[in-house]
Order: C-alpha cells, then structure tokens, then sequence
C-alpha cells in the first residue's frame, strides 16, 4: 500500500517536469506536471493537493461511518445513527418538509415561501438569533465564531450562500450564466418547500435575494484588512444539510455521502477522531509522529544554542519556551478512550435513524451551548473536525496541533521512507513549531503570556534578519497576475516555512545517522535515480502542488496571509545552502542565490 501511494503522489514522472532546471524553479520542477496529471474540474476555483487530501479524508469518515463496529461506545453509535438518518433520503423527505417549515416560521418567515409575509413584521434580530442558536450557528449577515482554547469570539464577514465570494475577488463580477445558475439553484431549493408564489412572484424574490449577496459581498470585500479564511457554518451549510433534487433521488449519491460524513464530523467530531484514530493511528503510528516532533524540536533546540547573533539570556528564554511548548496530535486524549468519550455525549441521550431532521434541530442548539460553554472554560476541544486538513500553533498556549488530517498521504506514511516522511510531515510540523518564534509568536513567552523576553540588541538584529525577508518575498512576482504580495502580510508564515524546511532537514539526518539505512524500503522506480537528499526536498513540495482557477488566485491574493505556492517553495528552498548543495546547483543560479536570507 505505501509502494501504491508513493507511486501515485511522490515526484514521479507524472508529477515532475523533467524539463524544467532544479536550480532553476524547484516549484515548476516538482510541481510543474501536477496540474497535467490532476486536471482541474470544471466547477472547481481552488485545486491542489490539499483539496484532494480532503476529499479523500471525508471518504474515509463516511467509510467509518459505514462500518458496522460501534467499538461499544454510546458516542460512536449515536454518530453512526446520526449519518444514517442523513444519508436515507426516502425518510428525510417523509419529515423534513414539516421541520423545515416550522423552522422557517420560527426563524421569521420567508418570502420565497410565505405568499402573504410582511416585511414589517419582520425583526431581523430575533431572526438572527433564532438561526444562530437554534439551527447551529446559521450566520446570515456577519459571521462570529468562539475559540475556545484563546478565550475570544471572532468576528469577520459573512459568507454568501448561493453566489460564490471568489467571483468579486478584485472586483470581478458574476457574469450572466453563473447569476442564471444561481437563480435556478435557488428554484430547486424552493420547489422541496412547495412555495404558494407564482411564477412570477418567485422570480422577482430570488433576483432580489442574488442582488442582496452581491451588496453584501461588495461591502465585506472591502475590508482590506479581513485576512482570516476560515470556512464556518453559513446558511449555505444548512442547505447542505438537506440538498433535496428530484434526480438524486435514487441511491446515495457521492455529494450526499460527503455532506452527511460532514455533518457528523460537524456534530460528532471527538466520536470521529475517535474512529479515525482506533483504524489508522493507534500503535506504531501514533507513537511514531511523537517521536518525529521531539526530533524537530531537539533540531531547534541545536539551531538555538548555534545562534551567535542571540544573547544567552535570550536563548535560555528560547529554550524554556521551547520545553515547553505543548502538542496536540491526532486526537485528543479523551477521545481516545471509549468512557470518556461517552461521557461528552452523555446529554444527547438519544439520535433517531429515520428523523434526520429531528436530529439535526436536536444537536444545533446543544452544539451552541458547548461553544459557549467552552468560550468561560477555555478548553475547546472542537476547534478542529477530524475532516480538517490543517496545523497550526496557538501563540498564547504555545501549543502546536497536527490535525488527523495531515497525518496522511502525500505528507504522511506509516512505515513510510524517512525522507519522505520528514520532508513531508517534518516541513509541515517544523512550520508550527517555528511560529512559536515567528513575528507574532516571539512576543509571546513559554507560557502562552505576552510579554518582552528579548534582550534589546538580540532583537533588533532579530527584526533586520525579517525586513530581509520581507523584501525578499515583496519581490516575488506571480505571473498569473503579475503582482507580488506585501511581505510585511505574510512575514510570519514565510518565517515559519524557512525555519521549518531547515527544521525538517536537521531532523531527518539526525535521524537517518542513527538508524538503518532506508535501501531496504520500497520506492517507485522514477525515483532510485534520486539520492535520499532530492527525494527529501521533493516531498518536501508535494503538498504545494495546485492548479487555481484565476479568480482563486486573485482572492488568496487579497485574502490570504501565505505567500503564493510557488514562492513558498522556491524561496526557502534558496535560501538554504543545503538545497543547492543537493542539487548541484551553480552559484548565482536563482536556486542559488549570492545573497540570502536567514534567521537563524
């Protein structure tokens, strides 16, 4: 199986442009051929190996949830009861028709449905904290979410239900045939509701609903300083819910299956990591990754005490806030024990098989109390689904997360070749721990406290070594638009990505010096023209492999605080020696620059 999938995700031939010079472009290099081999769907704006890395992590829950073994755990059955009511549409339109009304009475009323509703006796409040409490967050007209674990709720832009944000990234608008798609998406919705509007009457409310999230979205994408994308609950998400079309009707189709693996990771996230874990991370593997984090962190623990421009008061602060920066990986402890796991269920009591609506209007309003709760209690231990392909380090627990997510293919193997694997994972995880010491990060101490531990003069030199690069990355031209982000936007993830590629490396040949060497693991073909080096930095780059449609690119560009793909492996790759080293790369190459940047 690790043979299979190294064939098929590792820099082959399928996946490398062998035209293209290494020390040249090392993105287009071992990216270059991705977008040939994984061509991009017609209704897809983001595509890239993250997206199909999602894809075939939600399969994964729906096959969890298909399985019969309930491990007797009350929480994992209710999961599975949960995703058959969903995923049986017979019964979902037997009794949803009625909830759903109800619900859309309760919530105000709707004109697409209501013949004779009043706009004023409409309140929009009572409305919106109706759909917010009671149908699970359903945020119409902004969108907050509660971080537990950080104690503060986030307030951002909403996100439009039936237009798409992307097509206003710069000011673009929907053009004629998607408005006309929209109008019909909304039709089908309707027409399950058996709305008592003429023809007519119909048509006039949906232009006015379509004409509504353009004004809407217009005036959310003016705030420049909106960086944050993260995907929550929207009324789009309810739809999702119950996506009634009278040709998918028979069988369950591949969406269904999806949105209902969803919905239960949605509602039952802690009894998924649970199933998650139990099928591919308990043991070896488990154990494993622990072990690949303290070998990053003993790498930076060396690249500290090897830091000639930092003060010894200032590194000993350092390596106190590195001992103890915590992990989370995988699933949290409690959700890897049937009792107390059952324990966080034990109020839901009862999930129905056949009432999938009574299921979902039971849970929403529990599922609102937990956020709140946690918001007083600070310990959110649902921050994250298990479907979520995601990292990152908390600055003010000084705790790094690796999600279930990433803890598979390209990035991940059990019992995989090491150099992948560190390339892989260890790029990945020496991100988050390096933003423990990042722009942000470094203002916070070993307690997750925001407090100056720097000595002055360390500092100084500290924030020079990041205007490097910050000018580095401002001059890095994307040629699909022929602009180059603002540096000072994403200095603390490029940071994180230089220091984690050098992390990474430091770790794997630690490694690599103390155990067997790796002739005997399998490797695909393409690849025994490879040393253990090439094959490092090649996986390395697999997870940054895409293949965006123009209006992604120019919304990541206004909204998301990465650099772009391409310069998010070149640039790092360039500035570490070892790079060219490894590839034999001529100095003065772009690969191999005569000036670098470096903080450590």
């Amino acid at each position: 199986d690790s043979k299979e999938n190294l064939d098929k995700t590792v820099c082959n031939t399928e996946l490398c442009k062998k035209i293209v010079d290494p020390c040249e472009d090392f993105y287009a290099y071992s990216c270059g051929g991705w977008s040939e081999s994984h061509p991009r769907p017609a209704n897809a704006l983001q595509w890239g190996t993250s997206v199909l890395m999602d894809a075939k992590n939600k399969e994964k829950l729906a096959d969890l949830l298909e399985e019969e073994d309930d491990y007797h755990s009350s929480a994992v059955r209710m999961a599975k009861d949960y995703y058959a009511a969903c995923s049986n549409l017979e019964l979902r339109d037997k009794y949803a028709i009625t909830s759903l009304k109800r619900v859309l009475e309760n919530a105000g009323g709707m004109p697409l449905i209501t013949k004779h509703w009043i706009e004023n006796d409409f309140n929009w409040v009572d409305s919106y904290i109706y759909s917010d409490t009671q149908l699970n967050s359903v945020q119409s007209f902004f969108e907050y979410t509660i971080d537990g674990e950080e104690k503060i709720i986030k307030i951002r832009s909403p996100k439009t239900t039936f237009i798409d944000n992307n097509w206003l990234a710069g000011g673009t608008e929907e053009p004629a045939d998607k408005v006309a798609e929209d109008k019909e998406k909304i039709k089908e919705k309707v027409k399950f509701l058996k709305s008592k509007l003429t023809s007519e009457q119909m048509n006039k409310e949906i232009i006015d609903v379509i004409k509504f999230e353009q004004q809407l979205l217009i005036l959310a994408t003016k705030k420049a300083d909106d960086q944050n994308n993260t995907m929550k609950t929207t009324i789009g998400d309810l739809e999702k819910e119950f996506p009634y079309d009278e040709q998918e009707r028979v069988g369950l189709t591949p969406d269904l299956r999806i949105n209902c693996a969803t919905s239960t990771d949605k509602m039952f996230r802690l009894a998924l990591d649970f199933l998650y874990y139990k099928k591919y991370l308990s043991g070896k593997a488990y154990s494993d990754i622990k072990s690949f984090v303290k070998q990053l962190k003993d790498s930076l623990t060396l690249t500290i005490q090897h830091a000639k421009w930092m003060d010894d008061k200032t590194k000993l602060e350092a390596q106190k806030k590195l001992n103890h920066m915590a992990k989370y990986i995988a699933a949290a402890p409690f959700a890897r024990n049937v009792k107390s796991l059952d324990e966080i269920y034990d109020e839901v009591v009862y999930i129905s098989r056949e009432d999938f609506a009574h299921d979902y209007l039971k849970l929403a309003p529990l599922h609102k109390k937990y956020h709140l709760q946690v918001l007083k209690e600070g310990e959110d231990v649902d921050s994250a689904k298990a479907s979520t392909i995601n990292a990152f380090y908390a600055p003010n627990l000084n705790k790094i997360a690796l999600l279930i997510g990433v803890l598979q293919p390209p990035l991940y193997y059990v019992g995989g070749p090491p150099a992948v694997n560190f390339g892989g994972l260890g790029f990945v995880a020496g991100h988050e721990i390096t933003h423990g010491f990042d722009s942000t990060g470094s203002q916070y101490d070993y307690k997750g406290e925001k407090v100056n531990w720097w000595d002055r003069e360390s500092r100084l030199i500290y924030e020079n070594k990041t205007q490097c690069f910050i000018e580095q990355y401002s001059s890095q031209i994307d040629p699909r638009i022929g602009k180059a982000k603002d540096g000072r936007k994403t200095i603390g993830d490029d940071v994180a990505d230089n220091g984690g590629i050098q992390l990474a490396y430091k770790a794997y040949k630690e490694y690599a010096g103390v155990h067997a060497p790796e002739s005997d693991l399998r490797l695909p073909n393409e690849m025994k023209n490879f040393t253990k080096d090439q094959i490092f930095f090649i996986a390395a780059s697999q997870f940054f492999c895409s293949n965006d449609h123009l209006f992604a690119v120019k919304y990541l560009y206004a909204n998301d605080e990465h650099s772009p793909q391409f310069a998010r492996i070149n640039v790092p790759m360039s500035n570490f020696p070892v790079f060219a080293e490894t590839w034999n790369c001529t100095e003065g190459s772009r690969m191999n620059p005569k000036h670098r940047c470096s903080l450590w």
